[in-house]
């Protein structure tokens, strides 16, 4: 039986492909735990954005004279709608940037990796001095 390689594969032996594999697997298991630590961190500005949704609501409520949302004390509603509406705004933008950094932490987390461990093996350069 006859296997065919490409020419730019490179031959591992198998106890330094089963310890990378385990490496790896550590590696993964890390960057599980990170990513959990990351998405709790999501998870509680997604949960304090709900109360300033419910606390708009409410200042909205008041503002519309409804008695369900009026209280016992008298709230200054536009200063209060304005704090909101800015609290709003910048836990959406906070939210936002944490994914958008997520994914970036990812792709530099398997580059260090990738060097750390020397497995990179740049094609474009092989191919371009033959």
């Amino acid at each position: 039986m006859t296997t065919t390689t490409s020419p730019d594969a490179t031959n591992i032996p198998l106890h330094r492909s089963f310890w990378l594999g385990l490496k790896v697997l550590g590696s993964e298991l890390t960057w599980l735990f990170l990513l959990t630590l990351r998405n709790w961190e999501i998870a509680q500005l997604r949960k304090r954005l709900r109360q300033e949704y419910h606390a708009l609501g409410m200042i909205e409520a008041a503002g519309a004279g409804l008695e369900l949302a009026k209280n016992d004390q008298e709230l200054n509603i536009f200063d209060e709608k304005e704090l909101a509406i800015k609290q709003i705004a910048f836990l959406l933008d906070e939210i936002d940037y944490l994914k958008t950094r997520l994914k970036e932490e990812r792709a530099e987390y398997v580059g260090r990796r990738v060097r750390k461990w020397k497995l990179s093996t740049d094609s474009s350069t092989t191919s371009t001095t033959t």
